[in-house]
């Protein structure tokens, strides 16, 4: 595994920083989110509509629901797949109750027996109450998506990128601008998951806009240009440490993976939100453009006379 960003000894100390405040901020939001709320999905509902005996009449089920455009674009799927497509779309949980549906009476009633308690958990539910989705969002979960997390793996695999690229950003450009790409970023993952996922796809929580808004930033504004990189293979000596590489190599080994991701599954089969990913990354890109424009007028001004840069864009160039 490699990370873009540093950490050295000094960055591990206990001072208050930029990187420690928003690890912290998040951890603080997923234990408060985890003592109020219900995590989803229930494993035992979960695993019982996974189970291969309601795949086919799951897929049957959903099929039956849509209209003819959305039936052909599922139907060359296998039934696991479109099984995993109905599981996330809230718009058959609720028509599941009073859809005529055809088939064998006792497996449908099954299915609608847990569809019912699938919707229930997710009714209170951290995704449903702190997300951001098309079917249900206030104005507050435009930010509370971006801080909130679905489980423990997935708050530490977004903190590992946070507090590496924070760390190294902070010490070249100020605060502003770092506090300004991870919202924007944010908001701009959650205008691009919006804009995807108009029908019926449960909430999306992460902060993973908010990462690749950052990544694609620092991708911009360092071009071709050497920058630190954290490499771990085993927690053992010389098993981790960092090396330098080109800035450039973010897109190639990050950020194409979720472009390609949305061309190859745009309806969304994996439990990741790759569309909000993009959403962040082009805030990121945008952000970065206008902070190189910015930082040519501020050396033209610097060169003459009229001020002094106080911002690190002597160090970031």
């Amino acid at each position: 595994m490699i990370f873009p960003g540093t950490m050295q000894k000094s960055d591990l100390s206990l001072k208050l920083s930029l990187a420690v405040v928003v690890v912290i901020l998040n951890f603080f939001v997923f234990i408060f989110a985890n003592l109020f709320f219900e995590n989803w999905p229930n494993p035992k509902n979960f695993k019982e509509l996974q189970a291969k005996s309601f795949d086919q009449s799951l897929s049957q089920m959903y099929l039956q629901t849509l209209d003819a455009t959305e039936r052909r674009t599922l139907e060359h799927l296998n039934p696991g797949k479109v099984a995993t497509v109905a599981i996330r779309d809230q718009r058959f949980w609720m028509r599941a109750a009073y859809f005529p549906f055809q088939g064998d009476a006792v497996q449908i009633e099954a299915v609608k027996s847990l569809l019912g308690n699938l919707n229930k958990d997710y009714q209170n539910s951290v995704q449903h109450q702190l997300g951001l989705g098309p079917n249900h969002t206030s104005p507050w979960a435009w930010v509370t998506y971006q801080f909130t997390h679905h489980s423990v793996l997935h708050l530490l695999s977004n903190l590992v990128f946070l507090f590496l690229i924070i760390t190294y950003l902070e010490k070249q450009v100020s605060a502003g601008w770092i506090g300004a790409i991870y919202l924007l970023g944010g908001i701009g993952g959650g205008v691009s998951f919006l804009f995807f996922n108009t029908e019926g796809d449960l909430s999306v929580i992460g902060a993973s806009g908010s990462v690749c808004a950052l990544l694609a930033f620092l991708m911009v504004v360092k071009k071709n240009k050497n920058i630190p990189w954290v490499y771990f293979f085993a927690p053992v000596p010389r098993g981790y440490g960092q090396i330098y590489l080109p800035a450039f190599l973010i897109f190639p080994i990050y950020l194409i993976a979720d472009f390609t991701t949305m061309l190859n599954e745009p309806l969304q089969v994996t439990a990741i939100a790759h569309s909000a990913h993009i959403g962040g990354t082009l805030v990121g890109l945008g952000l970065g453009s206008l902070f190189l424009i910015q930082a040519f007028f501020r050396r033209k001004a610097a060169s003459h006379g009229i001020f002094r840069n106080h911002d690190g864009f002597d160090e970031l160039f």
